[in-house]
């Protein structure tokens, strides 16, 4: 799977990797020239996780494989099984691990968003850019 990020990542010029794929930073991140770092405090990402969680189980809509958000995970203290769990668990490490990644990176702009307010700022910033590139920030 590496291969094939590498190979698209190489052969394109505009791309995205959205999410917690720690795996795949030796070869993206290098090959980018804006990383944006989503660093929102633990009561937004909950409250989130939360609402989302809720609407999936509400309106039984398709995860990924076919799968649903079921009732009996959304009360779990398990991580494991449940996604609110985890998310309450991993957010100082994930938090910490990636502040620490993020010193080391290749050359490639910066940007750190740490509040809802601070995102919002950043994407009026991006689509006000008629060439449609990341390179300011809020």
């Amino acid at each position: 799977m590496t291969a094939i990020v590498a190979q698209r990542v190489g052969a394109e010029r505009r791309w995205v990797v959205d999410g917690n794929y720690l795996w795949l930073a030796e070869t993206t991140w290098p090959a980018a020239d804006v990383i944006v770092f989503l660093d929102l405090d633990r009561v937004t990402i909950l409250r989130r996780v939360i609402i989302r969680s809720l609407y999936r189980a509400i309106f039984r809509r398709r995860l990924w494989n076919g799968n649903r958000q079921a009732w009996s995970t959304l009360c779990s203290t398990n991580p494991r099984k449940s996604i609110i769990a985890l998310a309450w668990q991993r957010q100082p490490h994930y938090r910490t691990h990636y502040r620490t990644m993020l010193t080391g990176v290749y050359g490639a702009k910066m940007v750190h968003l740490t509040s809802p307010r601070a995102v919002r700022a950043f994407l009026r910033a991006v689509s006000d850019r008629s060439d449609g590139s990341a390179g300011g920030q809020a």
